[in-house]
């Protein structure tokens, strides 16, 4: 019963990400499923571009309030490494000129994302993100959400931990350790 509380609060967060006026209110089963392919779900008014723009408010705030920083390490899991994953390629500038390392844990991009719809989700690649110093990609080798981000990008460290499912990687002491690891070896800047 537990695993599917998990999986159902995942795939919620998934349908709600591509939420949006049009796709919502097609009453025709099949008119919502051929809309998928037409879908644009970064125009104003959808899910992920509101949460596109409250990840960019927090860090603006955040670089206003604390900042200049020269180097910011931005930390998700789940559905919060495809925030930032899209606020990174869609805005490089975002961070000014702090050099950004993303870490993400337990991400949906490769696995759900890429995989179901390739057309909006393409594959990682360095050129998409100039302002990214590195990636660093957390997942446990079952997590049924979360695996490697990509088969073949030499800038993201893949970092495959035990086998915990898809939460709580915030409390793992694995991952804590991990993220130690990868801060003592950042290259100061």
């Amino acid at each position: 019963m537990q695993f599917f509380t998990v999986g159902f609060k995942v795939a919620n967060d998934i349908v709600n990400y591509f939420r949006g006026e049009l796709f919502h209110r097609a009453p025709n089963p099949f008119r919502a499923v051929i809309s998928v392919i037409k879908l644009r779900t970064d125009t104003p008014g959808t899910t992920r571009y509101d949460l596109r723009k409250r990840l960019a408010r927090l860090s603006e705030d955040f670089s206003d309030n604390w900042g200049p920083f020269r180097r910011v390490d931005l930390v998700a899991h789940s559905l919060g490494t495809m925030i930032a994953i899209d606020l990174l390629r869609s805005a490089p500038s975002q961070f000014g000129s702090s050099q950004v390392h993303l870490v993400t844990m337990g991400s949906p991009y490769n696995f759900i994302f890429n995989y179901y719809f390739p057309h909006m989700f393409p594959e990682l690649r360095r050129e998409d993100f100039p302002a990214v110093s590195g990636i660093t990609n957390i997942y446990r080798t079952n997590d049924f959400v979360g695996t490697n981000l990509m088969h073949s990008a030499a800038f993201i460290k893949e970092c495959p931990q035990l086998p915990r499912g898809h939460a709580d990687y915030f409390s793992d002491p694995d991952v804590a350790e991990e993220l130690a690891r990868m801060r003592t070896s950042a290259q100061p800047v």
